[in-house]
């Protein structure tokens, strides 16, 4: 059985910044670092957060990773098979605009290759299609999708983080993403996007074929304003970890030495990092 993750809920914290006890970070002076001259950029792999769907196979007792207490609407961590059953807190870090290509349904499906938006592929798939909006070639279609890289926490107020997930926006969710982008950006002073504490929890929809699917639902992390969630810089005058983390984790995602774990998404029949917004080999 998975490990299971469960954390605070939104309306049971009421501690402070000031009562909150700031991790201590080792210094370990000129040896810092060493021992990792010879990793390459990209060998570090970052999981994706997958929104369990009905259809998914943790759902299903028949397939080999079928999870008994695995629940539509509930966060799955793809590498550690972590269930979050309430929702999951995270701070943003990093967003990647992209298009994903993923093989067609009736090619086994899964994860074929990243493009940029301004690729010479994807402008080639763009002149041969008609509508702009469905770009496909005979085996794989690419869809449009934005990456959100994220520290996770198990409360609210927090200032060490647990873990570093990647979550997919694409399809239906890419409304999710522009909502939340706005609902961060109303808050004055241009905070950094790692400034901001998020709740994801899970609504259910409706797609154009009838079937009902989780999907994002996304909220400030205190209080329902976005102005009570941000994460103080310093704290008694030291700089805030998580503030440390975000930048740590900012850096290796740009510099390219940590990259979503593409691999887990890369077989038949999987849906990490796809959006699986009521399919199992891609997002409708």
């Amino acid at each position: 059985m998975a490990t299971k993750k469960k954390t605070t809920k939104k309306n049971s914290v009421a501690t402070t910044s000031s009562n909150t006890a700031v991790a201590e970070v080792m210094d370990y002076g000129d040896l810092a670092g060493q021992g990792y001259e010879n990793v390459e950029a990209g060998d570090y792999a970052i999981p994706f957060l997958n929104l369990i769907q009905d259809n998914s196979p943790q759902c299903k007792k028949a397939h080999d990773k079928y999870m008994d207490d695995a629940e539509e609407g509930m966060y799955l961590n793809s590498a550690s098979n972590e269930l979050y059953k309430e929702g999951v807190y995270l701070v943003p870090v990093h967003i990647d605009h992209c298009y994903v290509e993923w093989g067609k349904e009736k090619e086994g499906g899964g994860f074929i290759a990243r493009h940029e938006l301004n690729s010479p592929f994807v402008a080639q798939v763009r002149q041969a299609c008609e509508d702009p909006r469905n770009l496909e070639t005979d085996k794989t279609e690419l869809n449009e999708t934005y990456y959100l890289y994220a520290l996770v926490l198990n409360g609210p107020e927090d200032t060490d983080s647990s873990d570093t997930v990647v979550l997919s926006f694409s399809r239906t969710k890419i409304k999710k993403f522009r909502n939340m982008m706005t609902m961060m950006r109303k808050v004055k002073g241009k905070p950094p996007l790692f400034a901001n504490r998020l709740y994801f929890t899970h609504c259910t929809e409706v797609n154009k074929a009838g079937k009902t699917f989780a999907n994002y639902t996304i909220e400030p992390a205190l209080t329902g304003r976005m102005e009570d969630s941000m994460i103080p810089r310093y704290i008694d005058g030291v700089q805030n970890p998580l503030i440390d983390a975000a930048l740590a984790l900012k850096d290796a995602v740009s510099t390219g030495s940590a990259q979503a774990d593409h691999a887990a998404a890369s077989g038949k029949g999987s849906s990490a990092g796809s959006g699986g917004e009521g399919e199992v080999e891609r997002p409708f």
